[in-house]
């Protein structure tokens, strides 16, 4: 088993606990390059709150002067980038008004609060980690990633943090 599956469980555990004010709908394992919230003629992801960890991709980790050629697990380090996103619903005015500032006040308090969670999140996992409580999971240093806000794109607005986890291979004994 990789790496990646059990931190990403593990992070979106410590997500879904720390998302408090107001919490989206669905929180859960996205796969892809990319988030796109799912919209249906009865369901809007976006409107109802979507909250996600994806893995992003993991990648060998290379030491300077370090050159590894043997077979079973090439480069005996990998990181693991993981990203934690969540969308909301923009407010929507009618047609012959635009949108308040006090809306657009409620909208970026709760951006900070959704901010704050995964940043709560992070340190959640890093407990876990130290703890010995994540599956496949003996020795990884975690470093935060970038927050980057994300949209507006349709009425979504919301945003980002990824997360690298720097871990051992899982190549077993061989590696």
């Amino acid at each position: 088993m990789t790496v990646a599956l059990p931190l990403a469980q593990s992070l979106l555990a410590c997500l879904e606990d720390s998302l408090t004010v107001n919490p989206p709908a669905q929180v859960c394992l996205r796969a892809g390059e990319f988030v796109n919230p799912q919209i249906s003629t009865t369901e809007d992801e976006c409107c109802s709150g979507l909250a996600w960890v994806r893995i992003v991709g993991t990648d060998p980790l290379i030491l300077r002067g370090q050159e590894d050629l043997t077979f079973g697990c090439f480069n005996h380090m990998r990181a693991t980038v993981l990203e934690m996103g969540v969308v909301r619903c923009m407010p929507t005015p009618d047609a012959d008004t635009l949108v308040s500032c006090d809306q657009w006040t409620a909208l970026t308090a709760q951006m900070e609060a959704d901010h704050t969670a995964m940043e709560a999140a992070l340190c959640c996992l890093r407990e876990l980690v130290r703890g010995g409580t994540v599956p496949a999971i003996t020795d990884v240093a975690l470093y935060v990633g970038e927050y980057a806000p994300r949209g507006p794109d349709g009425r979504c607005l919301g945003a980002t943090l990824t997360v690298r986890a720097e871990h051992g291979c899982s190549c077993g004994s061989g590696g």
